[in-house]
């Protein structure tokens, strides 16, 4: 068995159905602040500060964290499943988006991803912005992160070749101290980085877009 620096106090991460590949040096980080455990059971979908869309911006890939209003449970967003058949990225916990073909630009790419793929009516709601570009190192790609608010009476209906599960989670459930944490890990590659983790219960929101959805919480 190995023993992982600063193990004291971190989180079993092998529970989960996602297979975490976790570095020899991490460490605890005290996450989230209380603040944003107030500002989530507070804010509505419309409240979330983003950057203004840019037109020139051309990303390898888009992706929508769409919110919505429920009278009980507050803001929730839309996170998904991937089959555990995809060639990328398999059985990982992920927002609807993908890659931009020839000609598309950000938005329209994550639009276009999110109705084939999860089924959601780009009439039914509007993007509000963007939560700049994330690198994701594993794949050598970009991906822009876009924020939007749909109606709650809209209907999710999956493409079930890409997409095993859906669900739309309560940010206020996410931020929970017991459901939510960080740490500091080293890669040779790329040195000291922050990593955020989204207990789902059996699944797990990591990497790259547990990324951005910690940046759209402190934004």
């Amino acid at each position: 068995m190995t023993t992982e620096a600063g193990s004291a106090g971190l989180r079993d991460v092998t529970r989960f159905r996602q297979r975490i590949p976790r570095p020899t040096l991490r460490y605890p980080l005290t996450w989230p602040h209380r603040a944003i455990v107030e500002r989530a059971r507070r804010a509505a979908a419309s409240d979330w500060s983003v950057r203004p869309l840019n037109p020139t911006s051309h990303p390898d890939a888009s992706v929508l964290l769409a919110l919505r209003d429920d009278p009980r449970a507050g803001v929730e967003v839309l996170v998904t499943r991937r089959s555990s058949s995809l060639r990328h990225h398999a059985g990982e916990i992920a927002f609807p988006g993908g890659a931009r073909q020839p000609g598309e630009d950000a938005v329209t790419a994550a639009v276009r991803e999110a109705h084939e793929e999860r089924g959601l009516d780009p009439e039914a709601g509007r993007v509000l912005g963007s939560l700049g570009i994330t690198s994701v190192r594993a794949r050598g790609i970009s991906v822009e992160a876009l924020v939007g608010t749909v109606s709650r009476e809209v209907s999710v209906q999956p493409d079930q070749s890409e997409v095993e599960a859906v669900a739309w989670v309560p940010l206020v459930e996410l931020v929970h101290p017991e459901r939510t944490w960080s740490e500091l890990w080293f890669d040779v590659r790329g040195g000291w980085a922050t990593m955020w983790f989204f207990d789902l219960g059996e699944d797990v929101l990591w990497g790259a877009s547990a990324r951005m959805l910690a940046r759209l919480l402190v934004s």
